[in-house]
């Protein structure tokens, strides 16, 4: 597997596998980006990452998957 990837291009994210984590890919301004929060969480927090012209970015805090969303769009 370590052969196959582009490791200039690749970052790691350690996510538990008990972790109950849902992750979603999401269009940020036609750029990928994956959405991660719980949904079963008793308060909002979720967290937001995208790359975009060669910038990586992350966005999280105590707000729904929807709002860390229009958060990203909104950055230019």
């Amino acid at each position: 597997l370590g052969s196959t990837i582009d490791w200039t291009t690749t970052m790691v994210l350690p996510i538990p596998s008990d972790a109950k984590t849902n992750v979603t890919e999401v269009s940020v301004n036609n750029a990928e980006g994956w959405v991660f929060n719980n949904p079963d969480a008793e308060e909002a927090a979720a967290a937001i990452m995208w790359t975009h012209n060669g910038m990586s970015y992350f966005i999280k805090g105590d707000y729904t998957a929807n709002q860390v969303v229009d958060m990203a769009k909104s950055v230019q």
